[in-house]
């Protein structure tokens, strides 16, 4: 018997044979640790506790720890059984040690906190037959406190059965699964009168390489007379489950009595998908009904929100015992509810105009087979996250005097102009867009009165759900920081604040933390910060986090000698962007690996320091906001047909306004992916994301007489992902760089899909989107009937160099010719940040199998990847060259992000038109050479044959018109018509830059009749054209300030057949801020003409400049 004991923290399991003074360590192949028939009591911290050990950089001989508790009785203690893993949030592959945990006939009662807590670490190397194991089994858990019986960490087998859970409260999940998926079985558990936000868990993040399709089975479990905490004597005000599945691992739940909970819900299914044709299954449960309707209200699904998946719940028990009779849904849906629009649209449906607008609860999906027709006049009031996913057709086509409008839902209960307003930093709300308690029909009068407050206003939905999100009341202060173990979270919070010289209290500048033992503000140069942990920074000074932006720089202020009073640095962190303060994250585990001399981590004066802007967004708009019009095909691949026989969609004469936040997450107000709808005089303004985005549309496309204002990202943003119709083992285009896709893209296969193996016929776009965690996915993918091989080729490639330590996995996609787990099959290629030379390559299998498996240890969201995974030969790309598109006679005026991107990677793009456009206003200057947009028109094309930029106007915006061109060859090579344009009041970056990628001069950009005037780049040319064949004629450049007027760079070791032309252009009152060469033009290189053109420019020492190319090599 162990009693009234204060456990010191164990030494952990030793992690190799030799240490780094190459000393002899005690290490066995096998340990064990077993207990049986033992009383472990009245003692202040855990019962058990045994700690992993650190994370070991190299490989060695796997070890095993066995740890056994048989008839063992654990009574009020502080804590119940945990293994610590320093590794669950750090990188993946770090450990040298397997765990193997029995657990039988135990009795684990009134503990303070936990109940069974294993972290399993990461481990170098394992199988499927050689690999973490849990078992638990027939023990009691009563009367415990805050129990949780959780298994986190790496791949493991995992069984719970024939336990008893009763009288226990929980102050999060009772029984959690998460980390990577396990192969698990929750089966003949007892769950009665406890009380929980969630009783079953299972919340993964990563995949497994060694097996396929992963067993998760949740399985003939009594779950009965459960029901949320209570606070101050009501209901938490949250959203509550039975049973809850997210993430990556699809799980069944079949055969369970889930019945006469106080959940909210019975069922969440929230694994991630990307298509239709996957769906849970949950048959032969017991409800607490027989009504099929009743049964629908108590799942959250994909009726509820687009990208979970549906869930199949026939046929159902029809009495409280596993076993029971089962009875089938026969009934149809009926029609939709018109006063509570959501879920599924399996049939054709008109709104007719109205007083009252038509309220959409939960997100509404035009199934591929239906029509949704909208009337002049018609208003569709959207609830927080909610949006309008189309897989079929939308025809929304209003008029100039009755206008179809799509708005978030009206604020209601507070009186006529009265206001409530948020505490600060309270805007990015995952759960509240979770507001479904009033979905399809209305809830059952039990659902009813068990919340008396389920008619709450909007606001104070977010503002209850938010207390949820950050675990109490939203503004309260924190307690005080002390330093925490190594690798733990950092638990209190380390003031924070943005600084530019002269002023600490902005809302934008260079990060700083204070160091409480040393009294000091610390700069940091983390270049791994990304915008999640800028998100947490603003949340902690009470700005909003909704749209931040993270850039680097030096500080002019320092000097050498300005940082070395500092004596203590901060280690770099990492936080998913839900924490409320810095001192909730996790260190990062990849920053560096410690010093064994104890050197400490420094940042040097001329390093770039850590800059992040908050905005200004006022944080109610946050929480109103809702999740935009998604066009999209309901399948990864459609049955085979031309692009043009698709379903058209159309809106005309729309309104969609304070959109971009797709259930807490940024997405474009209006997207289109892989589709080509008729948008014609709509307005898009205040989206917390893009305006308007398309995404590989394959058919011609016309934007035109738009008006799209005050959003935070881009106006309009294009890309094209053509991919190549050859099999050629190089490609013809180079991947891009910055394409910016949702989180939840309907239509492209994230690779961590819940999907693991994936059928192709003839192409698939895979892609993934950084996000500051680390995860392993895997994709296995099969052709057709198994006859054809398959090629991989990459369309954007932006990886992150996420590891300063060089025995750290770096992120990487690494490609298997057949399945992954078959040892047998060959690594064909791994592609880290550093392959940019293998990114161009066309990867080919011999096995008619192709595995890819993907490891990241977080980064900003910029960065990612997306590859398109086709059959060989390579069938037709569905693309023709007569495809154009047309952005015209259209306003884009206060984009925070900038007017319009367009980005295209493929054999061959579309004709761009732009047209009559008024673009002002867009991009906003942040501080010193720091902008949230580097041109108002931003192109990075390839293979696109023409351009027509004409008669727009440019008018103070963050810099003008930036064109990037390149071609494989002649056939394909760009020819850009820029004319009769006005750019004016250009700030920060170059009116007009064009640059041809290659050195060969294949581009060819004709600018005439321009007139340039009134921009202010102090650290850049106005204009600049570098690499590409140029013609510059009849234009007026004139009140211009930049470091020089105009730079042309021309061609290295090339023969002309025409020059680069500069005829009759004037050039007037222009200054040049290069102090060393202050002129109006600048020639880096021969083959240039001028002729006949008017230079007055008195503040200039020069009007033209040649760079002498001389080079001094030294002997």
């Amino acid at each position: 018997m162990l009693t009234d004991s204060f456990i010191n923290r164990p030494a952990p399991p030793s992690r190799r044979y030799r240490g780094d003074l190459h000393e002899l360590r005690l290490r066995r192949s096998n340990q064990s640790i077993e207990v049986y028939d033992c009383t472990i009591t009245g003692n202040r911290e855990q019962a058990v506790l045994l700690r992993s050990p650190l994370r070991e950089v190299t490989s060695s001989n796997i070890s095993e720890v066995t740890v056994i508790v048989n008839r063992t009785t654990i009574d009020g203690n502080g804590a119940g059984l945990q293994q610590i893993s320093k590794l669950v949030k750090g990188n993946l592959w770090l450990s040298n040690n397997l765990f193997h945990w029995v657990l039988h006939n135990n009795t684990i009662s009134s503990s303070g906190r936990g109940g069974v807590e294993l972290s399993l670490p990461y481990v170098w190397q394992y199988n499927e037959n050689f690999t973490h194991s849990i078992y638990i089994s027939d023990n009691a858990f009563r009367h415990n406190s805050d129990l949780r019986l959780s298994v986190g960490g790496h791949f493991s087998r995992v069984q719970l059965s024939g336990n008893s859970l009763t009288d226990n409260t929980a102050a999060g999940p009772m029984i959690a699964i998460s980390g990577m998926e396990k192969e698990f079985l929750i089966t003949d558990n007892t769950i009665r009168n406890n009380r929980a936000p969630i009783v079953i868990d299972i919340h993964s993040d990563s995949q497994t390489a060694v097996i396929g399709n992963v067993s998760a089975e949740v399985t003939r479990n009594v779950i009965r007379d459960n029901s949320p905490p209570l606070t101050s004597g009501e209901e938490v005000d949250r959203t509550s489950y039975v049973v809850a599945v997210r993430g990556v691992q699809p799980v069944n739940v079949t055969d369970n009595v889930l019945a006469k909970n106080g959940m909210r819900y019975v069922l969440l299914a929230g694994s991630r998908v990307s298509g239709l044709g996957t769906a849970m299954d949950a048959r032969r449960n017991w409800w607490g009904t027989r009504e099929p309707a009743e049964i629908r209200r108590l799942i959250v699904d994909f009726d509820d929100r687009a990208g979970y998946v549906p869930v199949t719940f026939s046929p159902f028990l029809t009495q409280s015992y596993v076993g029971a009779p089962q009875q089938q849904d026969r009934g149809s849906d009926g029609p939709m509810d018109l006063d509570r629009l959501g879920g599924r649209l399996a049939q054709n449906l008109t709104l007719r105009s109205r007083p009252e607008p038509y309220l959409v609860w939960s997100d509404l999906t035009v199934m591929p087979t239906s029509t949704l027709h909208l009337e002049p006049g018609v208003i569709l009031e959207f609830h927080p996250g909610v949006g309008l996913l189309v897989l079929g057709r939308l025809m929304a086509i209003g008029n100039e005097e009755r206008r179809i409008v799509m708005r978030p839902v009206s604020l209601r209960g507070d009186g006529e102009g009265r206001k409530r307003s948020l505490p600060p930093g309270v805007s990015r709300l995952r759960a509240s867009s979770e507001v479904l308690e009033n979905r399809r029909g209305g809830r059952s009068s039990r659902d009813l009165s068990r919340n008396s407050r389920a008619e709450r206003d909007t606001r104070e939905v977010a503002l209850g759900e938010a207390e949820e999100q950050y675990g109490g009341p939203v503004g309260q202060t924190a307690p005080e920081w002390r330093n925490p173990p190594p690798g733990a979270a950092i638990r209190q919070p380390l003031p924070v604040r943005l600084c530019t010289p002269g002023n600490c209290t902005g809302f934008s500048g260079f990060l700083e933390l204070f160091n409480r033992t040393t009294r000091q503000w610390v700069p940091v140069c983390d270049r791994h910060f990304s915008d999640r942990n800028a998100e947490v920074v603003c949340r902690q000074l009470g700005l909003s986090d909704v749209h931040v932006h993270v850039a680097r720089g030096q500080r002019t202020e320092f000097t050498e000698l300005t940082l070395r009073w500092v004596t203590s640095w901060s280690e770099p962190i990492q936080c998913s962007g839900e924490e409320r303060r810095l001192g909730d994250c996790h260190l990062r585990q990849t920053g560096r690996e410690p010093d064994p001399t104890g050197a400490p981590y420094v940042c040097d004066w001329l390093d770039p320091f850590v800059f992040v802007d908050c905005g200004s967004l006022v944080p109610v708009e946050a929480a109103r906001a809702w999740g935009g019009v998604r066009f999209s095909p309901g399948r990864l691949e459609e049955a085979l047909r031309r692009p043009e026989d698709a379903p058209l969609s159309v809106m005309r004469y729309v309104d969609v306004v304070g959109a971009g936040r797709q259930h807490g997450l940024p997405s474009p107000a209006v997207l289109s992916v892989r589709r080509a709808p008729d948008v014609q005089h709509i307005r898009v303004t205040d989206s917390l994301d893009d305006g308007v985005a398309a995404v590989s549309p394959e058919q011609s496309m016309e934007l035109l007489y738009l008006s799209v204002s005050r959003n935070l990202g881009v106006g309009v943003s294009m890309a094209m992902l053509t991919g190549e119709a050859r099999s050629a083992g190089h490609s013809s285009f180079v991947p891009v760089q910055n394409v910016t896709l949702p989180y939840s893209v309907f239509g492209m296969l994230d690779v961590c899909d819940s999907v693991k193996e994936v059928v192709v016929r003839e192409r698939v776009l895979l892609h993934y989107r950084y996000d500051d965690r680390p995860v392993d996915c895997v994709k296995i993918f099969k052709s057709a009937a198994e006859v054809k091989t398959l090629g991989f080729r990459l369309l954007q490639f932006n990886l992150a160099n996420s590891s300063d330590f060089p025995d750290l996995a770096p992120d990487s996609i690494r490609l298997f010719d057949g399945d992954i787990w078959n040892v047998t099959s060959i690594l064909m290629s791994e592609l880290t940040y550093a392959s940019v030379a293998d990114s161009v390559l066309f990867h080919t299998t011999n096995e008619t199998t192709l595995s890819v498996q993907w490891h990241s240890s977080g980064g900003h969201s910029r960065h990612g990847f997306i590859a398109e995974v086709v059959t060989l030969p390579v069938s037709s790309i569905g693309f023709s060259r007569e495809v154009m598109h047309n952005i015209s006679f259209s306003e884009i005026y206060d984009n925070e992000g900038g007017a319009v991107t367009y980005v295209g990677a493929g054999e061959i793009n579309p004709t761009v038109t732009m047209e009559w456009n008024r673009i002002t206003g867009n991009g906003r200057h942040m501080y010193g050479n720091f902008s949230t947009a580097s041109a108002a028109v931003s192109m990075d094309v390839q293979n696109m044959q023409y351009l027509y930029f004409t008669n727009n106007l440019l008018r103070y915006n963050q810099g003008g018109l930036r064109l990037l061109a390149d071609s494989s060859g002649l056939a394909t090579a760009l020819k850009a018509h820029i004319s009769h344009n006005l750019f004016s009041d250009t700030r920060q970056h170059p009116s007009l830059l064009v640059e041809g990628r290659r050195t060969s001069p294949y581009q060819e950009a004709i600018v005439y009749y321009n007139y340039i005037t009134r921009a202010d780049c102090f650290y850049r040319d106005v204009i600049e054209f570098s690499q590409v064949v140029t013609n510059f004629t009849h234009n007026l450049i004139y009140n211009n300030n930049g470091f020089h007027t105009m730079k042309v760079t021309g061609f290295e070791r090339v023969h002309l057949p025409i020059y680069q032309s500069f005829v009759r252009n004037s050039f007037y009152e222009n200054y040049a801020t290069d102090e060393d060469n202050r002129t109006t033009i600048l020639v880096s290189s021969a083959g240039q003409r001028y002729a006949e053109n008017v230079l007055v420019n008195e503040d200039n020492d020069y009007e033209m400049a040649t760079i002498n190319r001389t080079q001094y090599v030294p002997s």
